[in-house]
C-alpha cells in the first residue's frame, strides 16, 4: 500500500515537472511565473476542497452503517429470546390437549344431539312435505314452480344427509342402503327423478321455450346450478371426515354433466327432422338442402339472441351449440355424400356448403371453418374426383353430339352458316363447346382450392377427343365431296345441299378453329387473372397442353384450307394443262387471264375466312400455283426451235411472273416477290448461251433450295438446242441433286400453312423420267 503511494507521489512529481517545463521553454514565460503560480494556487484549493467533501461523504455513511448493524443485532437477539419462549409454551400446551380431549368428544356428541333435534320436527313432517313437493312438480307447466319444489326437496335431502353422515359415525357404521332410515326418505329419489325429468324436458326443446317461456328455461338452469354446488359443498365436507360423497343416496347428481349431454341429444333429435329416406324424387336436393340450411341458420340466429341471456357465462352456450350443430351437420352430409350423387348434385351440395359457411359468416360473425369443414377434406376430394369424372363424361358427350350436329345438321341443311358481325362464316360449335367448359369450372369453384385449374385440365384433355372426332368428320367431308360431290355437280348441276355448301361449310370449319384458339386463349387468361395465379407459375404439363391444342385446332384450320384451294384448283385443273403450250399459252395472254380471274373469284369466297387464315389461303394460293408454272416450265409441253422463239416465252413468263405477284400483293400485300423471281430465273435458263449454261444452272441451285437435276433437265429439254451428250456433260459439272423418288405425292394440304412462305416451290414439282424428252 506504502509503495503504491509512493509511487503515485513520483508520478505526480514528474507530472508536474513536465506541465512547468511546457509552460517556461521561452524566456519571456517568466514574467509569467507569478500568474501561474497564483492560477496554480487556485486549482490546488479547489481540489482540496471537493477531496475533503468525497471523504466527509464516506465517513458519514461508514458511520450509519455501523449504526445500523448494531440495531440488526440487538433485534434478533430479541427475536431468538421470543422464538424459545414460543417453544416452551408449545411443549406446555401438549399436555394440555391430552387432558381437554374428553371435553371436545363431549361437545361433539352435543353438537350432534343439537342438530338432531333441530331435525325432528321436519323429520315427522316428510310425508307432508313429499306430497307438497310432488304436487309443485306434477302441476300443469303454466301452474308448476320448481324453484319452490326444489327448495322443499332440498331441505328433506338435507336432513336425511345430517341423518345418516351421524349414523356413518357411529360405531355401527351400516353397510347396506336398506335400512329403516332409507326407506323412510325413499320417496325423495322418485321426487328428485320427477324433477330431473322435468328440467330434461324443459332443455330439451330451449329454442323453442327461448322464444315462447324463457323462464322456463332459466329455472331449470338454476336448479341445475343449485346441484352442481350442493355437489362440490358436501364432497369438500364429507373429504374432510373420510366419508365417500357415494354413502348419500344420488350423490353426486352431476346435473350439470347431464344438462349439457340432454342439449347435445336435443341437438340431434333437431337433425333428425331430415332423415334422408331411401327412395327420393328427382331433383329433391334442392328443396333438401334450402330446408336445412334454412334451419340451421334460423337455430343459430334464435341462439344468439334469445338463448345466451338464459345460460351462465361458463357454459359458453353460443359457442356449445355451434359446435353441436356444426358436427350433425356434417354428419347430415357425409350420409347425401354416401347417396352415390350425380355430378349435379355434388356440386349443388358443394354450392350450398360454401354459401351457408358464408351466410352465418355474414350475419353471425361465426367462422365455421374454425371447427372444420362443412365436408370434410378426405369427402372433399372424393366429391372433387367424382365430379371431375362426371365432367369429363359429360364434355365427351357433349363433344359427340356437337360434331354430329353440325355434320348431319348444318352441312346437309342446304343453308349457308351464319355471319359474326365482320362477315365471317361461322358455326356455333366453339360457342356451345367453350360455354358448357366455362360452366363446369365455374361451378366448381364451389369445391375451392385449385378445382377449377383440374377442370379445365380435364376439359382442355377432352378437347382433344373432339379435335379427332372434328378432323375425322372434316376430311370424310373433303373425300366424299372430290370423289362424289364434284361429278354430281358436274353431271347433274345440281348437287346435294351438302356437297353444293362445300365451301361455305369448310370456311366455316377453319373460323371455328381459329375461334377455338381465341377461347383457349381467353381461359388461360382466365386462369391467371381470376385465379390469381401468375403465367410462370402455370404447371409445364398445363402449358404443354394448351400449346398442343393450339397447334392441332391450326393443323385442322389448315386442312381446311387446303382443301378450299383443293377446290379452287380444281376448277383451275383444266386451264393449268394449258400453261407452256404452243397452242393456247405461247403469245396468248387468255391462259393467265383466265388463272387470274378465277384467283379474284376465290378470293371473294375466301374474304369469308378470318384475316389470318385469309392471308394463309390466298399465300398457299399462291405457292401453289408458283408450283404448276414451274412444273408446267419442266414437262417440255412446248419445244422453243429457235433463239427467238425462247426470247418470246422467257419475256412471256417474266411478264406472266410479274402479273402473278401483283395480282396476289394486290390482295395480300405480305405476298413474297421472290417466288415470282423463281419464274423468272427459270425462264433465264431457256435464253441463256449454251456456252453460259453451267454457271447458270449453278447460281439456280445456290439461289433455290430443293431444285434437283430432273427439274433442270425438264427445263434444258424444253430449249430444243441440248442434246444428250450436251446435258451429260453438264449434269457432270453441275452436281446436282438427283430426285427422291419415295412413292409419295406431295399434296397441297399442310398442317404448318403458316410457315408457307418460307416453302421451296420445287418440293411440289415432281418431273418424271425428263431423259425421255430428249
Amino acid at each position: 500500500m506504502a509503495q503504491e503511494f509512493q509511487q503515485s507521489v513520483t508520478d505526480a512529481v514528474e507530472h508536474a515537472h513536465r506541465n512547468v517545463s511546457e509552460l517556461l521553454i521561452k524566456p519571456e514565460s517568466l514574467e509569467k511565473l507569478e500568474a501561474l503560480r497564483i492560477a496554480y494556487e487556485g486549482k490546488k484549493q479547489r481540489v482540496e476542497s471537493r477531496l475533503r467533501s468525497v471523504v466527509q461523504t464516506q465517513l458519514d455513511g461508514v458511520q450509519q452503517g455501523l449504526k445500523d448493524l448494531q440495531q440488526t443485532v440487538s433485534e434478533i437477539k430479541e427475536i431468538k429470546a421470543e422464538i424459545d419462549e414460543v417453544g416452551n409454551l408449545y411443549a406446555s400446551c401438549k399436555e394440555l390437549g391430552e387432558k381437554i380431549g374428553p371435553i371436545r368428544e363431549v361437545y361433539r356428541t352435543h353438537q350432534e344431539l343439537r342438530t338432531t333435534y333441530a331435525h325432528l320436527e321436519k323429520i315427522y313432517d316428510v310425508p307432508a312435505a313429499v306430497a307438497r313437493t310432488n304436487d309443485l312438480i306434477k302441476t300443469e307447466p303454466e301452474k308448476q314452480n320448481l324453484l319452490v319444489a326444489h327448495r322443499e326437496l332440498s331441505e328433506l335431502e338435507h336432513i336425511r344427509d345430517e341423518l345418516l353422515i351421524q349414523l356413518y359415525h357411529s360405531k355401527e357404521a351400516y353397510v347396506d342402503k336398506n335400512t329403516a332410515l332409507h326407506r323412510y326418505f325413499q320417496d325423495l329419489d322418485r321426487l328428485k327423478g320427477a324433477l330431473g325429468q322435468q328440467i330434461w324436458d324443459t332443455l330439451e326443446e330451449t329454442i323453442h321455450h327461448s322464444e315462447v317461456d324463457p323462464r322456463r328455461v332459466v329455472t331449470a338452469m338454476k336448479i341445475v346450478e343449485r346441484e352442481e354446488k350442493i355437489d362440490v359443498k358436501l364432497e369438500e365436507r364429507l373429504s374432510k371426515q373420510n366419508i365417500p360423497l357415494k354413502h348419500l343416496p344420488g350423490r353426486p347428481v352431476k346435473w350439470r354433466k347431464e344438462a349439457v349431454w340432454v342439449l347435445e341429444q336435443s341437438v340431434r333429435k333437431r337433425f333428425k327432422r331430415f332423415e334422408i329416406i331411401d327412395t327420393v324424387e328427382k331433383g329433391w336436393m334442392k328443396g333438401y338442402l334450402t330446408d336445412l340450411g334454412r334451419s340451421f341458420f334460423q337455430d343459430l340466429v334464435s341462439v344468439k339472441n334469445n338463448v345466451i341471456p338464459l345460460f351462465p357465462k361458463e357454459y359458453q352456450i353460443f359457442q356449445f351449440y355451434v359446435t353441436q350443430y356444426h358436427l350433425n351437420l356434417s354428419e347430415t352430409v357425409e350420409r347425401l355424400i354416401k347417396m352415390d350423387l350425380d355430378a349435379g348434385s355434388i356440386l349443388l351440395l358443394m354450392s350450398w356448403a360454401k354459401s351457408l359457411s358464408e351466410s352465418v359468416l355474414s350475419d353471425l360473425q361465426v367462422d365455421l371453418d374454425d371447427h372444420g369443414a362443412i365436408v370434410p377434406p378426405h369427402l372433399a376430394k372424393g366429391l372433387e374426383a367424382e365430379a371431375l369424372k362426371h365432367i369429363r363424361e359429360n364434355v365427351l358427350q357433349l363433344n359427340e353430339k356437337l360434331v354430329t350436329f353440325e355434320s348431319e345438321r348444318d352441312w346437309n341443311s342446304g343453308e349457308p352458316p351464319e355471319e359474326d358481325i365482320e362477315g365471317h362464316l361461322q358455326t356455333t360449335l366453339p360457342r356451345d363447346l367453350f360455354e358448357v367448359i366455362q360452366q363446369n369450372i365455374d361451378v366448381m369453384k364451389a369445391i375451392g382450392g385449385d378445382s377449377r385449374v383440374k377442370a379445365m385440365e380435364v376439359c382442355w384433355e377432352c378437347m382433344k377427343d373432339l379435335q379427332t372426332k372434328y378432323n375425322s368428320v372434316i376430311e370424310q367431308y373433303a373425300v366424299d365431296f372430290f370423289t362424289d360431290g364434284l361429278k354430281a355437280m358436274h353431271d347433274r348441276g345440281d348437287p346435294k345441299p351438302r356437297y353444293r355448301m362445300f365451301m361455305p361449310n369448310m370456311i366455316a370449319c377453319a373460323n371455328n378453329c381459329l375461334l377455338c384458339i381465341e377461347y383457349l386463349q381467353e381461359q388461360k387468361e382466365f386462369l391467371i387473372q381470376e385465379l390469381k395465379m401468375p403465367s410462370n407459375k402455370l404447371s409445364p404439363e398445363f402449358e404443354a397442353t394448351f400449346l398442343e391444342l393450339r397447334k392441332e385446332f391450326q393443323h385442322i384450320g389448315c386442312v381446311c384450307l387446303g382443301y378450299l384451294v383443293d377446290l379452287e384448283f380444281e376448277n383451275l385443273r383444266t386451264v393449268l394443262k394449258d400453261l407452256c403450250t404452243r397452242d393456247k399459252w405461247f403469245n396468248n395472254e387468255s391462259v393467265i387471264m383466265s388463272i387470274i380471274k378465277t384467283v379474284e373469284e376465290y378470293n371473294r369466297d375466301f374474304l369469308l375466312l378470318k384475316n389470318e387464315f385469309h392471308d394463309t389461303a390466298v399465300l398457299e394460293s399462291h405457292h401453289r400455283l408458283i408450283a404448276h408454272y414451274s412444273q408446267a416450265m419442266m414437262e417440255k409441253r412446248i419445244r422453243l426451235q429457235n433463239t427467238k422463239q425462247r426470247e418470246t416465252a422467257k419475256d412471256q413468263v417474266f411478264k406472266e411472273s410479274r402479273l402473278l405477284s401483283d395480282t396476289f400483293q394486290k390482295i395480300v400485300p405480305s405476298t413474297p416477290r421472290r417466288k415470282g423471281m423463281i419464274l423468272q430465273s427459270l425462264a433465264e435458263l431457256w435464253v441463256v448461251d449454251k456456252n453460259y449454261i453451267l454457271p447458270e444452272i449453278m447460281k439456280l441451285q445456290s439461289s433455290f433450295d430443293n431444285i434437283n437435276a430432273n427439274h433442270v433437265i425438264g427445263l434444258l429439254a424444253t430449249r430444243g438446242d441440248i442434246n444428250k451428250s450436251k446435258l451429260k456433260e453438264l449434269l457432270a459439272n453441275a452436281d446436282l441433286k438427283e430426285e427422291e423418288v419415295d412413292g409419295k405425292v406431295s399434296k397441297m394440304i399442310h398442317g404448318d400453312m403458316f410457315n408457307i412462305t418460307k416453302k421451296s416451290p420445287f418440293l411440289d414439282v415432281t418431273v418424271k423420267n425428263p431423259m425421255s424428252f430428249f
